[in-house]
């Protein structure tokens, strides 16, 4: 498992989460945590760009999405699609000792 902090730049202010991603040879599973819901997803790799397609729960509604990432050494970006409405994402590679025991000093 690999883990990500990550900023949704949404049309209400940033929102901060994490993505849990897991390889299993060309695709992919696992959580977008935003909005307070964790949100699974199925995914593939298209040369190097991952595509992904899960729900975003929101405090309204559930959202059915198709999310775009390119990941370059300890950082990802990306665009959530929903619907017309594309809204960019960007995160950090979260160190193992960083999970496994809290923020490291």
């Amino acid at each position: 498992m690999t883990e990500y902090r990550i900023t949704l730049q949404s049309p209400l202010g940033e929102r901060q989460g994490t993505l849990s991603l897991y390889r299993q040879g060309e695709s992919f599973t696992g959580t977008i945590s935003l909005l307070g819901s964790s949100n699974p997803f199925t995914g593939t790799r298209q040369g190097e760009t991952l595509c992904l397609t899960h729900p975003l729960r929101t405090q309204v509604s559930t959202l059915e999405c198709e999310t775009t990432l390119q990941i370059k050494g300890d950082t990802l970006t990306g665009t959530i699609h929903v619907g017309c409405v594309h809204i960019p994402l960007c995160g950090e590679f979260i160190p193992k000792e960083e999970t496994a025991h809290g923020t490291a000093e």
